[in-house]
């Protein structure tokens, strides 16, 4: 299949990294961190015009966008920031889509979800509880209204073995602190459903090829804690689980609220996508075997 019509906003972030190798023909896009391709171009996407000349210029049918600002506590101290990021952007783009009868394919969040509950379908109310949640909540309310063809793929806590765009992932973090000897808190109390970039990649390309739309989840298959990711971790790579200490959301410098329980329900990608998902174990053995 031809790929030289897709463009990926966002080529060099923990999962755009992932998916410029499997759309090698892609035209790509980066910020901050440069890419060493000839089709891949510096944009910084809060930057309307520039991201009109560049679509125009390029003329792709699929935009893939995974560009975004995912600091939740930066967002809620600079809400302005994170909807000309996170949300501004999408009125242009579905626009342009909607004259070229063209397609999109968004990664959107868990934390769409006001998080009361956990496994939470496609279709359940969305009731984000903080700036974040409520920026992607609004991109998604932008493309859905739009009447073009898209699909929007919610995930949860993405994590690899990448810096990406100067930003460390969560597993990163845990597993050097780990590494160093150092002793860290992990909250009990907040459930997710955390994905590995590639698994998660290999997915979304899947879903590009067989022309799935409208909105899936992706996540992992498993719903546990910060402090359960963090104990897994320990034992995969035989770290020292006793410097990795309990502690609650309420006890965390945070500025931004967190959901709960926001974890996903992965049955509709269970049914329809051949690279299904997995549990954090299984993706944290494919880590063991990168590292």
């Amino acid at each position: 299949m031809n790929m030289g019509n897709i463009l990926i906003v966002g080529g060099s972030g923990l999962l755009g990294s992932q998916l410029i190798d499997l759309f090698p023909e892609a035209a790509i896009t980066y910020n901050n961190t440069p890419i060493d391709r000839k089709n891949a171009f510096k944009l910084d996407i809060s930057d309307t015009s520039a991201l009109k000349h560049l679509i125009e210029k390029l003329e792709p049918k699929t935009i893939i966008v995974t560009a975004a600002l995912t600091d939740v506590d930066r967002c809620e101290y600079y809400p302005e920031i994170a909807y000309i990021i996170n949300t501004e952007p999408f009125r242009y783009i579905v626009s342009y889509l909607k004259k070229m009868n063209g397609r999109l394919i968004q990664i959107s969040t868990d934390y769409v979800f006001s998080g009361d509950r956990g496994n939470y379908k496609e279709d359940d109310e969305k009731n984000p509880i903080n700036v974040y949640g409520k920026t992607k909540k609004d991109a998604e309310d932008i493309i859905i209204n739009s009447d073009i063809v898209y699909t929007i793929v919610r995930t949860s806590g993405i994590f690899g073995i990448n810096d990406a765009t100067g930003k460390s992932n969560f597993f990163l973090w845990v597993y050097n602190n780990l590494r160093r000897g150092n002793e860290i808190k992990l909250v009990v109390d907040q459930i997710y459903s955390p994905v590995l970039n590639s698994v998660l990649a290999e997915a979304i390309h899947e879903i590009y090829e067989k022309e799935m739309n409208g909105i899936m989840h992706f996540s992992s298959l498993d719903a546990i804690s910060r402090f359960e990711f963090g104990t897994l971790v320990a034992d995969i790579f035989n770290l020292k689980k006793g410097n990795i200490h309990p502690t609650r959301m309420d006890n965390m410098p945070w500025k931004a609220k967190r959901p709960k329980n926001s974890s996903l329900n992965n049955d509709k990608a269970m049914k329809m996508v051949t690279k299904k998902p997995i549990t954090v174990s299984q993706e944290l053995n494919i880590v063991r075997g990168l590292i």
